[in-house]
C-alpha cells in the first residue's frame, strides 16, 4: 500500500517508490560527515550508488569526472594488470584460472567483493586458495564458510595445491569447537560450516579476518536469516 510523509507545513506527500527510497537511505547511512561539511563512504559502495542515481526517474545527480572514470573502469571489469605469479602457480593454473586470479586481484585493488561463478569442476576452490596463499597475513586468518559436506574438501585441496597454508577445520562438539577457536590466529585459513558459524557467531563477528570466502553462497540468499546476518 501507499505510504505517506508529512512535510514541515503539515501537507501529506504520497510515497510510491518506498523500496527504492529505503535502498537509498540504507546506502546514505553508510556515509560519514567530514569536518569540512562533505561526506565520505567506502569505495565498494560506489557501484551501488551509481546504479541507484542513474536507474531511477526520481533522482538526478552531478558526478565528478574522476567518479565517472572510476565507474567506467570497474564496469569494464578489466584487471588493472596481469598478475605475475610464482612458478609453482603458473605451472598449476590453466589460462582461464590465471585470469580468475587476475580478476580477484582487480577486485582487491578496489577492496571489492566478487563472485566466482564458473561451472563445477573448473577450479574455483583452487583460484581462491591461490590468492589466500599469496596474500596471507600473519595473525589474521582468512575464513572459508561452506556446507558441512565440503569442510574437508577444502582441507584436502589446500594440502594438495597450497601446502604452505596452515588450515584449521572448526567442527565437532561445542567444547571442541571453542578449544579450536581459541587458537584461530595461529592458522592461515579457518574453514567452518554455515551452521557452526551461526552457532559460534558471537566469536566470529568479533574476529578480524583477512579474506572471507563463501562457498555455495546460496545458503545465505535470504538476508533476513541469522546466518546471512552473521556472514
Amino acid at each position: 500500500g501507499a505510504s505517506f510523509w508529512r512535510k514541515a507545513n503539515g501537507t501529506l506527500v504520497t510515497i510510491n517508490n518506498r523500496d527504492e527510497l529505503e535502498r537509498l537511505v540504507r546506502l546514505l547511512k553508510s556515509f560519514q560527515e567530514r569536518e569540512d561539511g562533505g561526506f565520505e563512504g567506502q569505495l565498494y559502495h560506489a557501484p551501488e550508488l551509481e546504479y541507484v542515481i542513474t536507474n531511477s526517474p526520481h533522482y538526478n545527480s552531478v558526478r565528478a569526472q574522476s567518479f565517472q572514470k572510476f565507474i567506467g573502469e570497474i564496469q569494464k571489469g578489466k584487471p588493472v594488470e596481469k598478475k605475475r605469479l610464482p612458478a609453482r602457480f603458473t605451472k598449476l593454473l590453466r589460462p582461464y584460472q590465471h585470469s580468475g586470479v587476475d580478476w580477484l586481484y582487480f577486485l582487491r585493488s578496489y577492496r571489492f567483493a566478487g563472485i566466482l561463478a564458473d561451472d563445477m569442476g573448473l577450479g574455483k576452490t583452487l583460484q581462491a586458495l591461490v590468492i589466500l596463499s599469496l596474500e596471507r597475513v600473519p595473525g589474521r586468518p582468512s575464513v572459508i564458510v561452506c556446507p558441512k559436506t565440503l569442510l574437508f574438501n577444502w582441507q584436502l585441496e589446500a594440502k594438495k595445491f597450497t601446502p604452505d597454508l596452515k588450515v584449521l577445520v572448526v567442527d565437532g562438539t561445542p567444547g571442541e569447537r571453542r578449544a579450536m577457536l581459541k587458537k584461530i590466529k595461529t592458522f592461515d585459513v579457518v574453514v567452518v560450516s554455515y551452521n557452526t558459524l551461526k552457532q559460534e557467531g558471537s566469536y566470529f563477528v568479533k574476529t578480524r579476518f583477512n579474506y572471507a570466502v563463501l562457498d555455495e553462497a546460496q545458503f545465505i540468499k535470504n538476508h533476513a536469516t541469522k546466518s546471512a546476518q552473521i556472514v
